[in-house]
């Protein structure tokens, strides 16, 4: 073949051409992938809810300073607060106020990066007053830099079961424990 056969304008131009349609293709790839991705996370957000909003038990969601970012309606029905009311409070706002600080030391451990996760049995103030004991498990989510984003907390309402005399769920008892889920499940026997 004459080396001379093309024009070097014409290499030069189809040169440009392929690297023109290799990007274009390239682009059209990490669109692809962009569209999985997000159709994934929407699909994982989706599942979330699904699990949250249909939860036995209260979940709520909280900044690391304590304002509530969610609560499901078990929570609201649990505390009898509407979601506006809730919302305008802390955490620490309804807690009993004998229990504000009992839990201060495994926060501080979570906010260190020592610990994720930690239970605890509080006493809860429901709207109306009345007090709700529930037992808790507070797990910590943390951003790329591990710093915590927020706090995921379930509350299993026990108010019936601690009000029986000799229950062994009065005296805290814990049976059993799955720490392979990722927040943790708590077994009782009464």
């Amino acid at each position: 073949p004459d080396p001379e056969a093309f024009d070097p304008e014409i290499v030069s131009l189809l040169d440009e051409m392929v690297r023109d349609i290799s990007f274009a293709l390239d682009n059209f790839d990490r669109e692809r992938m962009r569209q999985e991705a997000v159709s994934e996370a929407s699909k994982s957000q989706e599942r979330f809810r699904a699990y949250f909003d249909s939860a036995l038990i209260g979940m709520v969601a909280l900044s690391p300073d304590g304002h509530f970012l969610e609560a499901n309606e078990s929570f609201l029905r649990m505390t009898g607060y509407t979601r506006s009311e809730l919302f305008a409070r802390q955490w620490e706002e309804i807690k009993d106020p004998e229990d504000r600080y009992a839990a201060r030391e495994d926060y501080d451990r979570v906010m260190r990066g020592e610990i994720d996760f930690y239970r605890k049995d509080k006493r809860l103030l429901r709207s109306d007053g009345q007090i709700i004991y529930g037992h808790t498990a507070v797990r910590a989510v943390r951003k790329s830099t591990g710093e915590v984003d927020y706090f995921v907390i379930n509350i299993e309402d026990v108010t019936r079961k601690e009000k029986i005399p000799g229950d062994d769920l009065a005296a805290g008892e814990l049976r059993s424990v799955d720490r392979g889920s990722p927040t943790g499940s708590c077994f009782w026997t009464a």
